[in-house]
């Protein structure tokens, strides 16, 4: 149903809509509200149109039909919207668990390879302990 944004913005039992004030002035005259509520997200999209519009054809069966689809797309695709965040925050974790699990396990293969790993002093101590014992034994079969 369009309504006169006049008899809204004049009407004394309701609030001093300031937004209302500017549309008039913006040359849009009449206004109808079309409500929406797909898989449980409710809205009201609303409709504009000129003062000097015609009121036959902003009624037509066709546009009414128009205006109702119109606004189920667009209410379809506000729910849309909030899947879609809900996805993007899912696999932002989904991302951050799985690099934590990444750097944990480079993390664990680092601790590893540096604790096997000999830094070229104590493979060089490493070393001259070896040929010490072979020394040492090899002096002792000779003495044998």
């Amino acid at each position: 149903t369009w309504m006169h944004l006049n008899n809204i913005t004049s009407d004394p039992d309701q609030p001093p809509y300031l937004r209302m004030r500017v549309l008039e002035e913006a040359g849009f005259g009449k206004a109808a509200g079309v409500t929406f509520n797909v898989h449980g997200h409710k809205g009201v999209v609303v409709y504009l149109a000129r003062q000097t519009a015609d009121d036959g054809m902003l009624m037509q069966k066709e546009n009414d039909s128009y205006l109702r689809r119109a606004a189920e797309h667009i209410g379809s695709t506000y729910s849309l919207s909030e899947a879609r965040r809900a996805s993007v925050r899912a696999k932002e974790g989904r991302t951050h668990r799985r690099l934590k699990n990444s750097r944990n396990k480079l993390l664990a293969v680092r601790a590893f390879i540096s604790g096997t790993k000999l830094s070229a002093f104590q493979n060089d101590a490493l070393i001259r302990r070896k040929r010490l014992r072979r020394e040492s034994s090899f002096s002792e079969e000779t003495q044998k």
